[in-house]
């Protein structure tokens, strides 16, 4: 589950319906109940599969599930027990609702802790009379915990994924646009996140990264300097040389003299 989804959830409200814990001791198929209610489906051992309006997960205790109302769905080849908590989504614009009518996994960094709010929540559910209350308000933290979760491990993730494809792909053409999309995040979002965790904008690594490349192609080649600029990724030979006396206080002319000399 990425950034975009998070957000979009936030917009919603959620009361919580029920929870229950359905152990399965063959292998045979079994569908859960929807209903016109959401559910999220957590399965705490074992392996299977789950489908979902065709779409197919392999079951697994790191990871949480989401089945949209009225979802038809099977589990297949497991044996184990999955707690399953319904609940209903509110929006004051109904048309948002079409934006939650896909099921999606989230992966689960503290599984343990997830398991053990399961227990809480279905535990709560069966006190009386304040039952329903307490499981409501469990439910809520682990909403909250979810979604606090997925927006700091896709976050960090989208980034290093975002980081490994500059290193890769300097020499092409790479903007903030083209590299928020590939780690799924909005461009505002990105943004930030990559300075917070890199210590600088996207576009200032991108430059950096072009020219220490530049910088290894002086030392090793004789090519024209027009031809590394853009081996390196620089569209403009004359900002390249320009970025580069700003980043080492040399001229590359200057660099590959001063060095090579060095290396004898």
């Amino acid at each position: 589950m990425h950034f975009q989804m998070v957000e979009q959830l936030s917009n919603f409200s959620y009361s919580y319906s029920s929870c229950e814990s359905i152990i399965s001791n063959s292998m045979d198929a079994f569908s859960l109940r929807t209903s016109s209610a959401c559910s999220l489906v957590y399965p705490h051992s074992g392996h299977g599969v789950l489908t979902v309006k065709n779409k197919s997960f392999t079951l697994a205790n790191n990871r949480m599930y989401f089945l949209p109302m009225d979802a038809t769905n099977c589990i297949s080849s497991y044996e184990g027990c999955v707690t399953q908590i319904r609940f209903f989504v509110h929006s004051e614009n109904p048309l948002r609702l079409v934006q939650i009518e896909s099921p999606w996994d989230i992966f689960l960094p503290q599984a343990e802790l997830i398991l053990e709010m399961c227990k809480q929540i279905e535990a709560c559910a069966r006190e009386k009379p304040l039952g329903t209350l307490k499981a409501s308000c469990k439910f809520h933290e682990l909403l909250y915990l979810l979604y606090s979760q997925t927006l700091s491990t896709s976050g960090d993730h989208s980034i290093e994924q975002a980081v490994d494809y500059i290193n890769q792909h300097y020499h092409g053409s790479l903007t903030r646009e083209k590299l928020a999309s590939l780690a799924g995040l909005n461009i505002d979002y990105f943004t930030k996140a990559f300075k917070k965790k890199m210590g600088v904008p996207p576009m200032t690594y991108i430059t950096k990264v072009r020219i220490e490349k530049l910088k290894q192609l002086l030392l090793t080649t004789d090519k024209p300097l027009r031809l590394l600029c853009k081996e390196t990724g620089f569209a403009d030979e004359f900002y390249c040389s320009r970025r580069f006396k700003q980043t080492t206080g040399y001229s590359p002319k200057q660099y590959a003299t001063v060095h090579r000399k060095h290396q004898k």
